[in-house]
């Protein structure tokens, strides 16, 4: 196993966010949120990484915005974090049920 420092990989991340690097269904985006955030990356910089998904696929980058972010986020940075994104006019069409139930999954009727 590979040990990357978390410095190298908060760059990735970065490279990934700024589109220096290809990650067009956002995977890798949502597995390396999910390893650094909250340890590594706080919750104001966590922000930072939050825009309208690429894709509608649902993938690691939206579940770790619509599971893990809102189940680690620490208890003291919620105001903080609920404000900000208050403030986010950008994510006002954001819809997390087209993800969580996307049209193309066959609906099964009683």
């Amino acid at each position: 196993m590979v040990v990357v420092p978390r410095s190298q990989a908060i760059e990735f991340l970065d490279h990934l966010n700024q589109g220096k690097i290809s990650d067009p269904d956002e995977e890798l985006t949502g597995i390396l949120l999910g390893k650094l955030f909250p340890r590594s990356i706080s919750a104001s910089q966590v922000l930072n990484y939050l825009h309208l998904p690429k894709s509608k696929i649902l993938g690691m980058y939206q579940h770790f915005w619509a599971y893990e972010f809102p189940k680690t986020v620490p208890e003291d940075d919620l105001p903080f974090v609920l404000d900000q994104l208050a403030q986010r006019s950008d994510l006002q069409s954001l819809n997390w049920v087209e993800f969580l139930h996307p049209n193309s999954m066959p609906t099964t009727r009683p």
